[in-house]
């Protein structure tokens, strides 16, 4: 279980409690927590509540006291003061049960303010994870660091072990007043850089990048008929292995809230001059007048047309031209807070890199390429990857205004989003040629993801791709990220910085074509070793 920041009231998806930080801070947490122990949550039960705000009103009001009584001597005193526990709650013995006087016209009290909500949709979608524990899958759980921490020193008190789990934030240090804990010394193994938690998860300035803490955004939320979940490894820089199972990946798709409100022109004339004779491959051609072989309809024709007096056709040959478009392409773009920042013109750096990526998917897929595009940002371990157009899919006012309602939020775990975007590029085998672009500031930060450790990731991420014959071709605009971060970051993979996307088209032929020579040399090496996770393990 961890513990995350919200600015409303608070809730939980069933594995992080999210709390809004002031003086009830430890009760919200207790709260959640009660709720999810006393199985108040199940996706069985909750299933009722959506889209009926008043009957999870009343629901929360009666369970919510009920789960806090069922904690009994694990209750803290406290967390009680001024909740009747004996009153129309105390009579009853399972969630089923306060739903049914939850649905009945007897009175239930309004549920005191920090029992916080329930957000039903959120908890169903995630109770599709939870399938990954009855199968034979190797997923890691989520309290692996707890457990390693455990391991390497068995005699800390639970105090101690609490301490290091909540990580230094407005919530841990409320929670640690409130219970009489002192705060936990960084563990280096848990992942980042020594000392990553010491840092407050609110805003991040580096080099003029600025990371913004989510907030409550239950657009994010999963689909109800259950989202498709990746579970990815990530490489730990300092100890030279991969963690496995360690990230989630969940696929969603972008909600516009009306049909092409955008005055965005997607035309790119530069791009397309430039793009047009890339991915091309060998197409047999008939009627040429030169070529390898005859072209025998051809040579047919051109005798009759001899016979009856008329002058023969002299297009009689058969040749291999190149016309036909053999690229797959997958346009990412990052929707991290960092896009928050603004250039000293007022332009938005998340505009500019929309722009980009309109301009790229429009281009290439007038061009014949089959291309989608996809948005990513990430809360902790979980990163949530948004659909903005599918490989069969047209580029259209529908998938403009997809684009257009992708906003920054969030924070960067690139090297997960880079694995499932190669993952998906992968496995679309229609195109002999394949290609990621990347669109992002390459500032890769999360919580116990940042400096030498998530640059490593991200490198490795790229490396992988590069191996599995995907060429990488990483753009970032008018970010003040320093060159030298770039290049850790995005490793041999041909990367450009320029302003925007107008003054960075002439050279993406070069780097688009610098960037698939590696699918060349992966094609003729093929059938050597693998060094890499070619494939996520899927959970729904």
């Amino acid at each position: 279980m961890t513990i995350a920041c919200t600015s409303g009231p608070a809730w939980t998806d069933g594995r992080t409690i999210y709390a809004c930080p002031n003086a009830d801070t430890a009760r919200q947490i207790v709260a959640q927590a009660a709720l999810i122990a006393a199985g108040s949550l199940r996706p069985d039960v909750i299933r009722a509540l959506i889209g009926r705000a008043q009957l999870s009103r009343r629901y929360l009001s009666l369970e919510g006291r009920r789960a806090l009584e069922a904690l009994g001597d694990l209750r803290p005193a406290w967390a009680s003061d001024g909740v009747d526990l004996d009153g129309a709650a105390a009579a009853l013995d399972s969630p089923s049960a306060a739903m049914r006087v939850a649905r009945s016209r007897a009175r239930v009290a309004a549920p005191p303010d920090w029992f916080g909500v329930v957000k039903p949709a959120r908890l169903i979608g995630r109770a599709n994870v939870s399938l990954a524990a009855a199968t034979p899958q190797p997923v890691v759980d989520l309290r692996a660091e707890d457990e390693e921490a455990a391991d390497e020193d068995s005699e800390r008190s639970l105090a101690s072990k609490m301490s290091n789990f909540l990580g230094d934030n407005p919530i841990a240090r409320a929670l640690r007043k409130q219970l009489g804990m002192t705060a936990a010394s960084s563990d280096p193994s848990a992942g980042g850089e020594p000392g990553s938690w010491t840092r407050t998860l609110g805003r991040l300035t580096r080099g003029g990048v600025t990371v913004a803490m989510p907030g409550d955004a239950d657009e994010a939320a999963p689909a109800l008929d259950g989202p498709r979940v990746n579970l990815y490894p990530e490489w730990d820089g300092h100890r030279r292995c991969y963690r496995p199972a360690w990230c989630r990946v969940i696929e969603d798709v972008a909600r516009p809230q009306e049909l092409s409100s955008t005055q965005r022109s997607a035309r790119h004339d530069t791009l397309r001059r430039m793009l047009a004779p890339l991915g091309l491959g060998l197409r047999r051609q008939r009627r040429q007048f030169g070529g390898q072989d005859f072209d025998i309809d051809s040579v047919i024709d051109a005798r009759v047309a001899m016979v009856v007096g008329n002058t023969p056709p002299e297009a009689v040959y058969v040749d291999n031209l190149r016309r036909r478009r053999e690229l797959g392409v997958l346009v990412l773009l990052d929707a991290s807070g960092s896009a928050n920042e603004v250039d000293p013109a007022g332009d938005q750096l998340h505009r500019r890199q929309q722009d980009a990526a309109a301009a790229l998917i429009d281009t290439l897929s007038i061009l014949g390429d089959r291309v989608s595009g996809y948005a990513f940002r990430s809360r902790g371990r979980e990163v949530i990857f948004t659909r903005i157009k599918g490989f069969d899919e047209p580029f259209e006012s529908l998938q403009l205004a997809r684009l257009d309602a992708v906003q920054p939020d969030g924070f960067t775990r690139l090297g997960a989003a880079i694995r499932h975007a190669a993952t998906l590029v992968a496995t679309d085998r229609a195109m002999l040629h394949r290609l990621l672009i990347i669109i992002s500031d390459g500032f890769a930060y999360d919580a116990g993801y940042e400096g030498s450790y998530a640059e490593a990731d991200a490198c490795r991420a790229v490396a992988e791709a590069r191996a599995r014959g995907i060429g990488c071709v990483c753009i970032n605009l008018a970010s003040n990220t320093d060159s030298g971060t770039l290049d850790r970051v995005f490793g041999p993979a041909a990367h450009a910085t320029a302003d925007d996307i107008d003054v960075l088209a002439p050279a993406m032929s070069y780097l688009i074509v610098e960037a698939l020579k590696v699918t060349g040399r992966r094609r003729a090496a093929r059938g050597g070793s693998r060094i890499i996770h070619e494939h996520p393990e899927v959970v729904a």
